[in-house]
């Protein structure tokens, strides 16, 4: 039973929480002031301290500043109840764990906050106790077990790092599953790829990518059980074997319990380690008549789960081969177009939203497909290059061009800021920096005037090294702007720490703050908490003169979206400028 300690100067409210917290089984214990909490702390250590902001004497946020340096992995989440930003903002950079603002109208809100932040302390502790069993584990061994496994590596049977079969027994146990197979059942392989794991070891190094790789050996091997086969038969690609599968419908249980074993990170060295597998099934013998052509379909569903998304799994047919076809045709076609001149910037205007005028750009990719004969949108090609690593290329080309294009128009009409977003890859890219410095030096694009836009989701893989590379670039003058904001992971906390300039809201909220009062209060939330941080905040996907006027009401900094104009070839967006920078 996890032990909560409540610390309110208001019994009320005090009573309440506890009695909320005993209902769910939690064991609960009271504190009327600072003072009465820190004394409470050293008789005896709570799982959990829900602490209010506002009290007499020693507020919270003193007893916070307090705590944290003693008690680093003791979860704190503070309560505030007059909604000062200020607050909020400090209690993030002495290291709350979470915030939740009175009254708690909602429990399942608190609910859910003590639960996540039990959670992710129990993960540290298990991560420490888990290394502890495997050293103790390893010490332990006996000559026998490593004369075994001396004599199985010696058939070349097991892979030397995670100590499970590797590709060769595989193949072995797959052939004779196949031949084997009883009448009335069916054979599911399983071939699962590790998402992002360059980037890991480009980031982390090889020795924490070979414990990543341990440890997800680790994971597999604890599902298996009798029918079960795992193996690591590449890299960064596992595989497990299922006998006697009645129907195709049960495969799906068993991709959601791989998904289960991998939702969790990897703590390792020191580092966190944020893990998704990708996985093709297919299924012996509806999708193949060996074991050979079982293998290639499953990687053929493979391929499919990467486009659609880390994390993904797909099951194989037939009309899953033909879009593998048409996806690697794609990227045939896009290196081609590279070389043809085919892709085109387009530019869309962030206007200022104090006096209406065009205050910048943000440049954006098109493809007009000669091969194809269509105009080709980003979200079709993009994932393609993504994968097939041509983003790199194809990002360097965005941003040599459209800074050739934009320095005319600096010469021409003053100052103008431009946007240019940057994939994932390209972060990880080591030669990042460098590649954006001779393009700047390449083109006599002022560093200053030029804004790089990356999504959430790209910073939290490795905020040690995004932060150094973000540092490096703005050090040369640049600005960092966070595209989407709101929709990926989404905390504060982080911006402290990340030298971010921008925030874009995300037009998923934009749209709806007409008329609907939570995209409202999203909205105007980020907006003050942005401010408060010294953010510039930019709308997107502003279409409507009510989002405006709402928007400039809030104090929004920036607007951009069709209210003003789509994107445009840069013929057109410089008729724009001329025509009248003013007012549009």
């Amino acid at each position: 039973m996890a032990s909560i300690l409540v610390v309110d100067d208001n019994v009320s409210v005090q009573q309440s929480l506890a009695l909320c917290l005993e209902d769910w089984g939690y064991d609960v214990s009271t504190a009327s002031s600072g003072n009465e909490a820190l004394d409470s702390l050293e008789k005896s250590l709570p799982d959990l301290i829900l602490l209010d902001i506002m009290m007499p004497g020693m507020s919270g946020l003193d007893v916070l500043e307090r705590v944290v340096p003693r008690f680093p992995n003791l979860p704190v989440i503070m309560v505030s109840g007059d909604g000062d930003v200020s607050d909020v903002v400090q209690a993030i950079r002495l290291g709350t764990w979470d915030y939740l603002m009175k009254p708690i109208t909602d429990i399942a809100v608190l609910r859910h906050a003590v639960e996540q932040g039990l959670s992710r302390a129990r993960l540290k502790r298990e991560n420490h106790e888990y290394r502890q069993r495997l050293e103790k584990l390893v010490t332990s061994q006996t000559e026998e077990l490593r004369r075994v496994s001396d004599t199985l590596r010696s058939q070349r049977q097991i892979d030397d790092l995670t100590g499970l079969p590797n590709r060769l027994l595989f193949l072995d146990r797959l052939a004779m599953a196949v031949s084997s197979v009883d009448s009335d059942d069916m054979v599911g392989l399983f071939l699962c790829d590790l998402d992002d794991f360059g980037y890991i070891n480009g980031s982390f190094g090889h020795a924490v990518g070979n414990e990543v790789l341990i440890e997800i050996g680790r994971r597999f091997a604890s599902i298996e059980r009798a029918g079960y086969s795992v193996a690591r038969v590449g890299s960064d690609e596992f595989a497990l074997l299922v006998t006697g599968i009645k129907d195709r419908s049960s495969v799906f249980a068993i991709a959601e319990e791989i998904g289960q074993i991998f939702s969790d990170p990897i703590l390792t060295a020191g580092h966190r380690v944020d893990i998704s597998m990708s996985c093709g099934v297919a299924i012996y013998p509806d999708d193949g008549k060996n074991g050979d052509d079982i293998l290639t379909h499953a990687g053929v569903a493979l391929q499919a789960a990467k486009i659609a998304g880390k994390g993904s799994f797909r099951l194989f047919s037939q009309s899953l081969s033909s879009e593998a076809q048409r996806y690697f045709q794609m990227g045939t076609f896009m290196r081609e177009a590279l070389d043809r001149e085919e892709f085109e910037v387009y530019y869309q205007p962030t206007i200022n939203a104090n006096d209406g005028r065009i205050g910048g750009m943000e440049a954006l990719l098109r493809w007009r497909s000669s091969h194809l004969g269509r105009f080709i949108m980003p979200d079709e090609f993009i994932p393609v290059a993504e994968e097939l690593g041509m983003i790199v290329p194809l990002g360097e080309w965005v941003l040599r061009k459209a800074c050739s294009q934009s320095i005319i128009w600096l010469n021409s009409f003053g100052k103008l800021r431009l946007s240019v977003n940057l994939s994932a890859r390209q972060f990880r890219d080591p030669a990042l920096v460098v590649k954006v410095s001779n393009i700047l030096k390449e083109t006599e694009f002022p560093p200053d005037c030029l804004d790089l836009e990356l999504t959430e989701n790209i910073l939290i893989k490795s905020e040690e090294r995004s932060a150094e590379v973000m540092h490096r670039l703005v050090d040369m003058g640049m600005g960092i702007s966070i595209d989407d904001f709101g929709t990926g992971y989404s905390s504060m906390s982080y911006l402290k720490r990340f030298p971010v300039r921008r925030l874009k809201i995300d037009r998923s909220f934009i749209s709806g703050i007409a008329d609907d009062q939570d995209d409202l209060a999203i909205t105007e939330a980020i907006i003050t908490l942005g401010h408060a941080l010294g953010k510039e905040l930019v709308a997107e996907g502003v279409e409507t003169e009510e989002q405006r006027d709402l928007l400039k009401g809030m104090s929004c900094d920036v607007l951009q979206g069709f209210l003003y104009s789509p994107p445009v070839p840069a013929d057109r967006f410089e008729g724009l400028l001329m025509r009248n920078r003013g007012s549009l």
